[in-house]
């Protein structure tokens, strides 16, 4: 629950800027928080989430509304005739009806459609908090990705200074002959890789920079501030191996969502089984009124209970009580 909250308030900065901490252009400054919330502004994969998610919640409802609750039908019709000088007249009755159905009882295929599509709902909400996981992890990554290599790049240039410090002094030395030629050739092959190496480390930290601007709608070659530091926690183990292994499974979305998917086909073979054998199905069903053109009302409301049950050698046993 806590893990749902804390997606659903980075979803709420998503999709409602006015909630975030700060807007693209704010500064060059970032820090982790930061950059995820904008991450997310920025991403149509967490809109496409939500969207489907809100499609699944209708369709749940939908479904209940189409099992369990009553429907209604409502038609009319009537006949327009033209005459000369005289326009459209109401020649012909004209009738309209109004039915309601209620299905009561069907062997119980509904309630189980009803489970199927409740597992189904919750699939829906683990692929939810899926997709908004594996968004934000794509934000870590590429936040780190740049630490990284401006990390990488800093070592690189502090390198390169200190070749670039061996080189001078290795010639001072050979030009006062207290080295030989080898010593001075070898500092300079030195200083000359540690440029090569510097020119790739900043090839690839603009590189990573173009990845984390562009992300967030930036422009790729903005500026970058980055803030904070990578912490390494050591494990505390408070608990032995069997509840931390439970803990594990519970919390592993995958099997969760195997284990929903396992219930809906047992739901779906049950369905099918109760499809192929007799069946005994009750409901309620009553209306139908009309009106004449002069406004006569004629009631032919039918109130019925149908019970309907239908065995292997497809018989029908149909008893309708009208009114």
């Amino acid at each position: 629950m806590r893990k749902r909250f804390l997606l659903c308030l980075l979803l709420v900065s998503a999709i409602y800027p006015c909630f975030a901490t700060a807007t693209p252009n704010a500064n060059n400054s970032f820090d982790l928080d930061k950059y995820i919330n904008l991450y997310l502004q920025s991403s149509p994969e967490v809109v496409n989430a939500f969207n489907d998610l809100a499609k699944a919640e209708l369709d749940f409802k939908n479904n209940f509304i189409k099992l369990f609750l009553p429907s209604a039908d409502f038609s009319a019709n009537t006949v327009l005739t033209s005459k000369e000088n005289t326009g459209f007249h109401l020649d012909n009755p004209y009738d309209a009806s109004l039915n309601l159905n209620w299905n009561l009882f069907n062997s119980g295929k509904d309630y189980l459609a009803y489970f199927q599509q409740k597992n189904t709902l919750k699939l829906a909400r683990l692929n939810f908090d899926n997709k908004l996981q594996d968004i934000v992890l794509n934000a870590i990554q590429t936040f780190y990705d740049l630490k990284l290599k401006e990390s990488l790049l800093a070592v690189a240039d502090n390198d390169l200074k200190s070749k670039k410090e061996q080189l001078d002094t290795t010639r001072q030395l050979y030009k006062a002959g207290l080295n030989n030629y080898t010593y001075f050739l070898q500092g300079e092959n030195n200083y000359k890789s540690a440029q090569l190496s510097a020119k790739q480390k900043q090839a690839n930290y603009e590189k990573s920079k173009m990845l984390f601007n562009t992300a967030i709608g930036r422009a790729q070659d903005e500026e970058v501030i980055l803030q904070g530091n990578l912490t390494v926690l050591a494990p505390l183990y408070t608990t032995s191996y069997d509840e931390d292994l439970a803990i594990a499974i519970l919390n592993r979305q995958d099997i969760n969502q195997k284990i929903l998917t396992l219930q809906n086909d047992k739901i779906s073979k049950k369905i099918t089984t109760l499809q192929n054998m007799p069946a005994l199905q009750a409901g309620v069903s009553l209306g139908n009124y009309s009106r004449d053109i002069f406004g006569t009302r004629h009631n032919n409301t039918n109130y019925s209970l149908v019970h309907h049950c239908r065995p292997v050698c497809a018989r029908h046993i149909r008893c309708v009580l009208e009114h």
